[in-house]
């Protein structure tokens, strides 16, 4: 045929882009490579997935900071509640800034691949100067802007700013309403802390001791002997 192109230039031609799965979709976005279209399916196993990874991330990082001797602390297990809101409603915010508006499992998936990121870099931050902690905090923004423009291009086929935006500025003002409001949701604590917040009979014991003063105050003076002489008493 007349139309078609010489076999060297099909041959030449460079590989689709277009992800085979929703995982391998977020694994490029990861790297920061570009990617084409979302395929369609499979996307609610793969979030159901990096959940559970995120999950045991976690636990697994707080342990790890609770050694030599963790002691698990079931207290802070409905804090994890903060975070799932959180992460729905950073998903519904991007969703309702992109143009064209995205399905509700594509955009879940872009926001909940960024976490264990996230997590990592905040597992680093407690083993590091202070100098190198604000570098760390400028590479998490740096990535975390360039990861939302990458999967939202990627996605809906052209830039978003507005969603970009919007979705960085719920990530800081998440951020720091989590530290004012220390919501932290640790499983595992040391065993001096979990001692520590553990109900004891320490502080009725004070409180005995306290009221009893009177009265071992009065037995010890009834102790002394009484002395009439006029040289000075101690």
């Amino acid at each position: 045929m007349e139309n078609e192109p010489p076999a060297d230039l099909i041959e030449a031609r460079p590989p689709r882009l277009e992800p085979r799965s929703p995982f391998a979709a977020l694994m490029r976005l990861w790297a920061l490579r570009k990617i084409g279209a979302l395929p369609s399916h499979g996307t609610a196993p793969v979030v159901a997935c990096v959940i559970l990874f995120c999950l045991l991330l976690w636990v697994a990082i707080d342990r790890w900071e609770a050694l030599p001797n963790p002691q698990f602390f079931p207290a802070g297990i409905p804090l994890f509640a903060w975070y799932g809101l959180a992460i729905l409603a950073l998903a519904s915010l991007v969703r309702w800034s992109s143009r064209p508006a995205l399905s509700f499992a594509t955009v879940l998936l872009l926001v909940i691949g960024l976490v264990p990121v996230l997590l990592v870099l905040a597992a680093a931050v407690p083993y590091m100067a202070l100098s190198w902690v604000w570098v760390l905090t400028i590479a998490a923004v740096a990535y975390s802007l360039a990861y939302l423009a990458r999967g939202l291009r990627a996605f809906t086929g052209k830039s978003q700013p507005i969603a970009v935006a919007a979705g960085f500025i719920f990530i800081a003002a998440f951020i720091v309403a989590t530290d004012a409001l220390d919501v932290i949701p640790d499983v595992f604590a040391a065993q001096e802390v979990e001692e520590a917040d553990a109900p004891s009979d320490t502080e009725a014991d004070a409180e005995t001791v306290l009221f009893e003063q009177p009265t071992r105050i009065d037995h010890a003076l009834a102790a002394i002997s009484a002395d009439a002489s006029p040289r000075p008493k101690a």
